[in-house]
Parts: structure tokens; C-alpha cells; sequence
């Protein structure tokens, strides 16, 4: 029984690979925080960490590990331990992001009203924080002050919210 035991541990070590490695950027070198590094045909994965580095096992049979950011191309590799891989810049420049609060869009599919806020125009006014920049930057947008008090919270932010037909 231990025998068999024994056989059953030694297999279950062998059919798992342990890869780790860090992911840097090319442009600069530093480190890619938030890269997600996958192996592809599976749902085994993780993320890199605030230094780039990641450690991840591999599923028996499986040899090689998909990492991807965006902004960045994505790369598949053969794993192997202490890795060091190097991620290159798109060659297509993303245009322009749109948040939405309920999932993504594409620019093509949106229907409303979008403001784009650039940092240079944030720049312009003196203030203590960006939410207080961003007063009078966008239509519809609205800032309620809390109490006043020292310390106390900077209040809420409303788009279109506050006096709008349907709000």
C-alpha cells in the first residue's frame, strides 16, 4: 500500500511542471505589472505581480504558456524555469478608449455623448485633485461637495445624473 502510495505521489510530481520568470517590456525594460500569462487550451493561469514576476504549473502534457497585455503583442512560449520574456509594443496604436458602465464597446457601436478630457487640459487648473479638475471640463458633469469639513470626503460625482428628464 505505501508502495502504491509512493508510485501515485511521484507520478502526480512528474505530470506538473513548475514555471516561473518575470515579463519586461522591450521599450524600457521595466518590469509589466498586470500580464496575463495562460496556457493556452486550458484554464490554467495567472498574472504578474508588481515586479513583473509570475509562477505558474504547468498541466501534464502541456509545454508552452500564452502571455498578454495590453497595449503589448501578445507571445507564446516554450516554459522552462526562470524565465525572462519580453513583450513588444503593438504596432497599432490603440485610437481612443470608451468606458461604459456596463462591459465594452467599440467606438463604431457607441450611440451618445462621449467627452475626451485630455492632461493638458487638466493641467490648467490649480487644484488638489483631479475630480475637482474635471469640473467644468465636461458637459453634464456634476460635483457635490460633502460637509466641508476638513478631512471629510470629497462628495459625488455626477454625469447627467442630477437633472436629467429621467434621473
Amino acid at each position: 500500500m505505501l508502495l502504491a502510495c509512493l508510485f501515485l505521489y511521484v507520478g502526480g510530481v512528474i505530470a506538473q511542471t513548475q514555471v516561473n520568470g518575470t515579463v519586461v517590456s522591450q521599450d524600457d525594460g521595466q518590469p509589466v505589472i498586470g500580464a496575463t500569462v495562460q496556457v493556452p487550451g486550458t484554464n490554467v493561469g495567472t498574472v504578474t505581480d508588481m515586479n513583473g514576476r509570475f509562477s505558474l504549473q504547468l498541466p501534464s502534457g502541456k509545454k508552452n504558456i500564452r502571455v498578454t497585455y495590453v497595449g503589448m503583442e501578445p507571445l507564446e512560449v516554450s516554459a522552462r524555469p526562470n524565465m525572462r520574456i519580453v513583450l513588444t509594443s503593438d504596432k497599432q496604436a490603440l485610437d481612443e478608449v470608451i468606458v461604459v458602465a456596463y462591459g465594452t464597446t467599440t467606438k463604431s457601436a457607441f450611440t451618445g455623448s462621449a467627452a475626451v478630457v485630455n492632461a493638458e487640459d487638466l493641467q490648467v487648473h490649480t487644484t488638489s485633485n483631479v475630480a475637482n479638475a474635471l469640473v467644468g471640463s465636461v458637459a453634464g458633469l456634476q460635483m457635490r461637495g460633502s460637509s466641508g469639513a476638513p478631512g471629510a470626503s470629497q462628495g459625488s460625482i455626477n454625469i447627467r445624473g442630477i437633472s436629467s428628464l429621467y434621473a
